[in-house]
């Protein structure tokens, strides 16, 4: 018999808020490390860092786990949106949002599929170019916290939360506003 040809298993990152478990692409690697409670390091909502450094970058997810049920979900759902762009899974994160009626005005069909292939290709060493990296990493501010507030909306709906917050949260989304969830009074977090 021949040499035997070794296929790793793709690395999957579960986006379970959003309803969401997509391949990690190759030259990144996901980490979520869920709900966070660190007495020295109080975000008030969450982060999902992305870090590119010589051909690789790390996601890592983490969510504020001193925050209330509600603005927790949503914050877990936002991070996910985040990393759903950092991995280069627009396209799938475009679907969610069209099934929640949510319309963004840049979110678009070819907005994603570019965004997503460009992602693949500069994550390939000798593949992609600085233009690749550009679509990918260089989106300004407010079109990636609004993709981000897609995925809170879709932790909300999928979680069953209140039906007014949802509808409140999917407005001011479609209104392009970045703080699309009802401000959390900080006093009662801490």
């Amino acid at each position: 018999m021949g040499d035997l040809l070794y296929f790793p298993a793709t690395e999957m990152a579960d986006l379970y808020a959003i309803g969401l478990q997509v391949p990690v692409p190759t030259g990144a690697k996901f980490i979520d490390y869920s709900d966070v409670i660190d007495e020295e390091h109080r975000e008030l909502w969450g982060s999902c860092v992305s870090q590119y450094s010589e051909g690789k970058m790390t996601v890592e997810v983490a969510v504020n786990g001193l925050l209330p049920i509600g603005p927790r979900i949503f914050a877990r759902g936002h991070e996910e949106g985040h990393a759903a762009l950092y991995l280069g899974h627009l396209e799938d994160l475009k679907k969610i949002a069209d099934g929640l009626e949510v319309s963004l005005d840049f979110f678009t069909d070819d907005y994603c599929s570019i965004h997503d292939e460009a992602t693949k290709r500069f994550l390939k060493p000798g593949y992609g170019s600085s233009k690749d990296y550009e679509i990918a990493r260089g989106k300004p501010f407010h079109e990636k916290e609004m993709i981000a507030n897609i995925g809170g909306l879709a932790a909300l709906v999928n979680l069953s939360a209140n039906e007014g917050i949802i509808e409140e949260v999917r407005e001011a989304i479609c209104k392009g506003k970045v703080d699309a969830y009802p401000v959390v009074d900080p006093i009662q977090l801490f």
